[in-house]
């Protein structure tokens, strides 16, 4: 399993959520370390390897059977010479016999299981190179949750820490009968609300840590923001969708499937043909009576057979593999429905946030303004105390919503790629080793 995914070329991007660390762990390898502990993939990993020796397994249907058979046991004989007393009747024969059978023609059922086999071992493979990609996904989201969730932690702390300063001044003008019960209650509230919100960011992260760990298998620490390699994305959706079709791995397992399922129907039909074989043997009795005769024998025999009846197994069979591949047709059909709807609803996020982006930047920045501007108008004696805890209410959504649809929109982009079928390709994760893995 290491060397199934021990390629992997570590980026260094710029800029972080928090501060930049000395030794941060990138998108990349949290994926490796993903794909080295998850066990849905290992599982997948060991379906491939099984297939393959399955695989290799079913060509030895072309090479001779070699069997070496020995038998010891007593009986008596009834012969000439037992009946006249020359010889007793009682034997203790030894028997030893060498064969080799060797088929020629089994109406194409060896050939056909072989195909069925090495089709079965590419569906397996389209179906890990499956798994990765979504674990890679998978990946990604808890990645970016973890990011996400530490940016609106710290949000909320900022929120609380300014409510609370807000909140003593409330309360110092209130003892002093310089302000009102009413700001005082006013404040109060918000005060709690902002409390409130710090103690669900923080369980909010708590949760996206779990999930990092349940994906990753380790716990997240130094983790900085990706940068997804945006050339890797297709400019238009046509195009998308073009990629989606003719690189996707789930297609590609489908398409694998229809081929066992044809390898199959062929294979069933050879009932309906002879069976030849070569058929050689050597063997070698000796029966341990008084004269210890020795008896050898050697043969070579073309043996066919041809079954006349099976009670319609053979037809029913062939029914069964032909409905099971129309249902592989189905699947396939079914399953390039669901690649077309994931790509197009990936691009729709994307495009939407894209544009999302810019008016919610542009109203952090303004709140920014209003929050400063109001400050400086307090310091006039031209606003209140709770007109500023306004505005900083209105900055801290304005930010949380910024900070959502960023997250948001990173894990579009991943998703597109995903639906695209070249998310660990963006990843610069060598494909290459999947073609390694039956090498191990």
């Amino acid at each position: 399993m290491n060397n199934f995914i021990k390629s992997v070329v570590s980026t260094v991007f710029a800029g972080t959520c928090l501060s930049l660390p000395v030794t941060a762990k990138s998108l990349e390898e949290a994926v490796a370390t993903a794909f080295n502990t998850n066990p849905e993939l290992k599982a997948a990993y060991h379906r491939y390897k099984s297939a393959y020796h399955a695989h290799e397994g079913s060509q030895g249907a072309w090479l001779p059977s070699i069997d070496l058979r020995a038998n010891i046991g007593q009986g008596k004989q009834n012969t000439p010479e037992s009946r006249a007393g020359i010889e007793k009747e009682q034997i203790k024969p030894i028997e030893y016999n060498l064969s080799l059978q060797q088929i020629l023609f089994d109406g194409f059922f060896s050939s056909n299981e072989i195909e069925r086999n090495e089709q079965e071992m590419r569906s397996e493979f389209f179906a890990l190179k499956e798994t990765a990609e979504n674990k890679a996904l998978d990946t990604a989201n808890a990645y970016i949750g973890v990011l996400r969730e530490q940016q609106l932690y710290e949000l909320a702390q900022r929120n609380l820490q300014s409510h609370q300063d807000i909140f003593e001044q409330i309360k110092v003008r209130a003892d002093s009968g310089l302000g009102s019960n009413s700001e005082l209650s006013q404040a109060t509230g918000r005060l709690a609300r902002a409390q409130a919100n710090a103690l669900a960011a923080e369980n909010n992260l708590q949760d996206a840590i779990a999930l990092y760990q349940t994906v990753v298998g380790e716990y997240p620490t130094d983790l900085i923001e990706p940068k997804v390699n945006i050339v890797k994305i297709p400019n238009t959706l046509a195009d998308v969708l073009r990629i989606s079709r003719s690189s996707h791995p789930t297609l590609f397992l489908a398409n694998a499937d229809i081929s066992a399922t044809q390898a199959q129907l062929k294979s069933s039909r050879s009932g309906y043909y002879p069976r030849v074989t070569l058929e050689v043997s050597k063997s070698r009795i000796d029966d341990r009576g008084s004269n210890s005769a020795l008896r050898d024998e050697l043969r070579a025999d073309i043996v066919v057979s041809y079954n006349l009846f099976r009670g319609g197994r053979d037809k029913h069979n062939e029914l069964n593999a032909a409905y099971q591949l129309e249902q592989a047709k189905d699947i396939r059909e079914k399953a390039l429905r669901e690649v077309i709807e994931g790509a197009k609803l990936s691009w729709q996020a994307k495009e939407s946030l894209e544009k999302q982006l810019g008016f919610l930047q542009i109203h952090v920045e303004q709140s920014y303004l209003t929050q400063q501007a109001y400050k400086k108008q307090f310091d006039l004696g031209r606003r209140t105390l709770l007109d500023l805890l306004d505005t900083e209410n209105e900055l801290f959504e304005a930010r949380k919503s910024h900070v959502n649809a960023k997250s948001s929109h990173i894990v579009a982009q991943y998703r597109v790629l995903n639906a695209m079928g070249r998310l660990l390709n963006s990843l610069e994760i060598n494909p290459q080793e999947y073609w390694q893995v039956n090498h191990d």
